[in-house]
């Protein structure tokens, strides 16, 4: 619920009454106090993501790709084990897994490993893809040091700039092929090309792959800080108006609801510099459900991350949604890439709503500077900004 939808809500006391005013405002803090406790009961009822989660999904990387998930352990989220191998591995291995995660004093709390492939031709590439949860982000700054150290030591191994905090291409002295390496928060991720011939080439195709599954950590990092934000905001709300109860006293600051939680959303000035439309419609597949495929421009200074995506229908039904709309479709964006840089656009795509008319409305964070961003990260964003499209008929 957006702070003004609650505000005329709860509002307009000055002209009734004084007990009209007084029950006015009790009522007011009790409706404050449910609404604190909402934010404060999703922010600590969200789980931790799966490391599952962290991977981008194929309709993000567009069309042709698939992926396929063969073993996972998670010691703190769901699902906390998946094993589609085409052989089963020995149960000792399967336990010496498990044994791993489950360690409290063990730097890795949940692994994965997945294959992407493009099926679009015949000869398309296939990459093999292990991502790691630490425990502690010191561990895994110690550990990607070294790995560092160990890349410029090889020939045709080189540290990379644009891809996760930081990131390596690690050629194979066995001739194999190369291989990205790099970290975002407290994951690491390795990522290599099965059956590749001998090259210590970055391949479009694994940049592509690389970009993807760092925007998705990233996103969904982005999402639960915003979650805590959220929650904090709430509870300073209610407490400034338990100690002053009077019409002032709640923050007015716009909020939305996402994926079961609610979003504080950051002010913008008059002249946003992010505004999207949409462009045409498109298929993936043959038998696929049509996409509504959207242009998003950037004309900022800095580059943006978009890691919301919401598709909303139209609503009479003002006692649960103020705000006219209703959310059909709430998820992190399929786009090729979640990155929009500065003065460029992007495309992103949305599943064609049933009822009409309907909206898109997307949050997404600005590029931090070196000077705001953590010390150990090479490119970060923050702050949560929201777009709203035109209604579509």
């Amino acid at each position: 619920m957006k702070s003004a939808d609650f505000d005329n809500f709860v509002s307009g006391a000055e002209s009734r009454p004084a007990c009209a005013v007084l029950l006015s405002l009790q009522i007011r803090i009790i409706i404050l106090a449910i609404a604190a406790f909402s934010f404060l009961f999703t922010a600590s009822a969200q789980s931790p993501p799966s490391v599952s989660d962290m991977l981008a999904q194929s309709s993000s990387l567009g069309p042709g790709w698939d992926r396929k998930i063969y073993l996972l352990f998670d010691s703190v989220a769901v699902p906390s084990e998946i094993v589609q191998t085409i052989k089963a591995p020995p149960e000792s291995a399967l336990n010496d897994w498990r044994r791993g995660v489950q360690d409290p004093n063990g730097r890795i709390s949940g692994w994965v490993l997945a294959h992407y492939n493009l099926i679009s031709s015949a000869n398309s590439p296939k990459y093999e893809v292990h991502l790691e949860r630490y425990r502690s982000h010191d561990a895994l700054l110690a550990d990607f040091e070294k790995l560092l150290e160990s890349a410029v030591a090889q020939p045709g191994s080189m540290p990379l700039t644009h891809i996760g905090d930081a990131d390596a291409l690690v050629a194979s002295p066995q001739g194999t092929g190369a291989k990205v390496w790099f970290r975002r928060g407290n994951y690491r991720v390795w990522i290599s090309q099965i059956g590749a011939p001998n090259s210590q080439q970055l391949a479009p195709s694994l940049q592509l792959l690389a970009q993807a599954i760092d925007q998705r950590i990233a996103s969904v990092n982005l999402h639960l800080r915003a979650v805590v934000e959220g929650a904090d905001l709430m509870k300073k709300a209610l407490d400034e108006t338990v100690k002053s109860p009077n019409s002032s006293a709640t923050m007015p600051q716009y909020v939305v609801k996402v994926g079961g939680a609610f979003i504080p959303i950051s002010k913008t000035s008059s002249s946003n510099s992010v505004s999207f439309a949409f462009d045409h419609w498109s298929k993936q597949g043959s038998d696929a459900e049509s996409l509504a495929v959207f242009r998003l421009t950037n004309s900022g200074p800095g580059s943006i991350l978009l890691w919301n995506v919401r598709v909303q229908n139209s609503t009479t039904d003002v006692a649960i949604t103020p705000s006219g709309w209703e959310a059909v479709q709430d998820d992190y964006p399929s786009a090729t890439t979640a990155v929009c840089e500065p003065r460029s656009s992007i495309e992103f795509w949305v599943s064609k709503p049933i009822m009409i008319p309907w909206r898109v409305c997307v949050i997404f964070s600005r590029e931090l500077s070196e000077s705001d961003r953590p010390k150990d990260s090479q490119r970060a964003w923050g702050g949560n900004f929201e777009a709203i499209g035109r209604p579509v008929d």
